[in-house]
């Protein structure tokens, strides 16, 4: 578990790390922060979900780890549902920047529940059981 949700946070940062202004574009579409912030967020992000994914990877501060990447997943798959519930339907950002085409929000919430599964056994496997 902590292999695939590791993967895919490192797959997940690396083209927001290679394209920093294209990622700004798809938070700001969110329409959550101030602009002020949308490009620092855009940097910083990425380098988060990359430094999370390698330290589920290798099992590093895995305590730490899967609790901060199911609070990232929790909070991103809420923007995407707060945004579902204000009407816009937009590109999700995860893998890519890329806001062509018909933004599959369904299929985006369906994968989001889908990885909080994993994120939440890997949570009760690593945090809750061991503390019992």
């Amino acid at each position: 578990m902590r292999l695939l949700l590791g993967g895919v946070f490192v797959w997940a940062s690396t083209y927001k790390i290679l394209h920093p202004a294209a990622f700004a574009g798809v938070i700001a579409n969110y329409q959550l922060l101030p602009d002020a912030w949308v490009n620092g967020f855009a940097v910083t992000l990425p380098w988060l979900e990359l430094l999370l994914g390698s330290f589920l990877i290798f099992g590093i501060w895995l305590p730490g780890a899967v609790v901060l990447s199911n609070l990232l997943l929790v909070v991103f798959s809420g923007a995407l549902l707060f945004n579902v519930a204000r009407g816009l339907d937009i590109h999700c950002g995860c893998f890519t920047s890329d806001a062509m085409g018909n933004p599959k929000t369904t299929w985006y919430l369906v994968r989001n529940a889908a990885l909080i599964t994993v994120a939440a056994c890997l949570l009760f496997k690593v945090v809750i059981r061991k503390r019992a």
